[in-house]
């Protein structure tokens, strides 16, 4: 007899405002977690073993109405924006559905925001819901916080991490070296992302290459408040004051018009303090752009890490990774890395889903 497949509803909350000049997906803001989510679905629809579903709702009260047009055995939650009294009405409307939370981001970036560990406490109280991390680390730090306070619920903590295919095999970087040396530190401004620093292993490493310096950005997405202000801030200044170093401030662009503009750089630095996974990395590999990152970068290998909180360290790096740029090892390494944490990241899922459904 045919194994039924799971139904898996993948639930985003709609942005009311966005940033300037920022794209639409149809008549929806671009977003981080919804390129999360979108790579999600499009592995496990090539698997053939979940129908999946992606919505985006106005708040709390479109759920219903999305959760009862599809009939889903799991509902995931992109994110902390449900607000967790709302599943004492949903999980009763809906009785079989398992409601997943998914958090994305590792404890030093959840300490900044002042809902999580609350919500996610309580959260647990309802039947059937549960948190899910997309690192193992984070998974690991939010089971050791749930079950010590919830001791006799049972594992509620699930491990779900992202997935991204990189199906290009031609890594080869596109642009031609010139008299510019164009470096790629994309990403929200907000404190863990370690701009300050990269700029100025950038600035060094062009100084050591004899080339003007194009430092590129996310110029409109700021995150974090006054703190990630005061960063851009700094760079504005700090690039206004030197010849031969120019800040590109970049829109927030579709993830079709970011490809192409990563192919038009030299060198990718996402050297954080903190991350679960770095899509802009893996759209990086995926373009065949040499990369630098931290050890953060779970996915990638080591011969990418550098510590970011050293920019002689950073700089050294840089140099390795600019030595072989022309073989393209290093773009080969990391993209054979990347498909074998999404291939593991996809048997996660499955095995994840098959346990909560008895499927």
């Amino acid at each position: 007899m045919c194994q039924e497949p799971i139904r898996i509803q993948f639930i985003l909350k709609r942005r009311e405002t966005g940033y300037d000049n920022e794209p639409c997906y149809g008549n929806v803001l671009s977003s981080g977690l919804f390129n999360s989510a979108h790579f999600v679905v499009e592995r496990l629809n090539e698997s053939r073993k979940v129908i999946t579903d992606l919505v985006h709702v106005i708040d709390n009260n479109c759920i219903d109405k999305e959760v009862t047009r599809f009939s889903p055995d799991v509902v995931i939650i992109e994110a902390y924006w449900v607000v967790p009294e709302k599943f004492e009405v949903l999980t009763r409307l809906h009785p079989k559905v398992k409601w997943i939370i998914r958090n994305h981001s590792e404890m030093p970036f959840a300490a900044q925001e002042g809902i999580i560990m609350d919500w996610s406490l309580r959260y647990l109280l309802y039947p059937n819901v549960y948190v899910s991390c997309n690192s193992s680390r984070s998974a690991n730090d939010m089971g050791i916080l749930l079950e010590a306070a919830y001791p006799h619920k049972g594992k509620k903590v699930v491990y779900l991490p992202n997935m991204y295919y990189s199906k290009h095999q031609k890594v080869s970087p596109s642009k031609p070296e010139n008299e510019c040396l164009d470096i790629a530190c994309f990403g929200a401004i907000r404190p863990l992302k370690n701009h300050l620093i990269q700029a100025v292993a950038a600035i060094e490493f062009a100084k050591l290459k004899h080339k003007k310096l194009r430092f590129h950005i996310n110029g409109n997405r700021i995150e974090g408040g006054q703190v990630s202000n005061n960063i851009l801030k700094n760079l504005r200044l700090l690039f206004a004051k030197l010849p031969d170093c120019e800040l590109v401030e970049h829109p927030w662009y579709s993830h079709e018009d970011f490809l192409e503009v990563l192919k038009t750089m030299d060198l990718g630095l996402q050297v954080s303090f903190s991350e679960t996974f770095n899509i802009i990395s893996a759209d990086m590999v995926h373009v065949g752009l040499p990369i630098v990152t931290s050890k953060e970068c779970l996915w990638a290998p080591h011969i990418v890490f550098t510590d970011p909180t050293d920019t002689t360290k950073i700089v050294n790096k840089m140099k390795s990774i600019w030595a072989w740029r022309k073989t393209t090892i290093e773009q080969r390494i990391c993209q054979w890395h990347l498909n074998k944490y999404s291939k593991k990241s996809l048997n996660q899922w499955l095995v994840e889903l098959h346990k909560l459904t008895d499927k």
